[in-house]
């Protein structure tokens, strides 16, 4: 009987003493979803030497303006680096999808870029996403490459 005793409350302790798995404590399991959006970023780089022309400071990321020609709206836009030489813009991530899309890139006296996309929006249960298509510039001189990494380079 002493032993069923034992035996029983040693089953109760390691049932109330487990840790409650944050599946049951999420308010969604979504919270428990690191996602990871994916937003058009660009590189703008030298097509003879392959050099960041941002990180090289042939241009002054000060200087870079990005409006929607459909709506004449400033879109804002982030600066990071990835890697030690590489500066990368990335625009907002698109909550709608669109068949087409035109911006017009712009270093005043140095450079004005046509520059048109198609974006879907991929809704999962859980995570919200963009695909990019028809990426194309209207500029002379310019070329435009999509790398490994989904970062469309422009080649001046």
């Amino acid at each position: 009987m002493l032993q069923r005793s034992i035996s029983t409350l040693f089953v109760l302790i390691m049932c109330l003493s487990c840790a409650t798995d944050d599946a049951e404590t999420a308010a969604s399991p979504c919270e428990l979803i690191d996602c990871a959006t994916i937003s058009l970023a660009l590189q703008f780089v030298s097509s003879e030497t392959g050099e960041d022309l941002f990180f090289n400071e042939t241009f002054s990321i000060n200087s870079l303006q990005i409006r929607n020609t459909q709506t004449n709206a400033v879109i804002p836009f982030a600066v990071g680096s990835s890697g030690t030489e590489r500066t990368i813009i990335s625009l907002p991530t698109f909550t709608e999808s669109s068949d087409l899309e035109n911006y017009q890139i712009t270093i005043p006296e140095v450079f004005d870029i046509g520059f048109s996309f198609s974006v879907e929006v991929i809704e999962d249960p859980c995570c919200l996403g963009n695909t990019y298509s028809n990426v194309a510039l209207q500029a002379d001189g310019v070329q435009i490459e999509n790398t490994e990494f989904g970062i469309y380079r422009l080649l001046f």
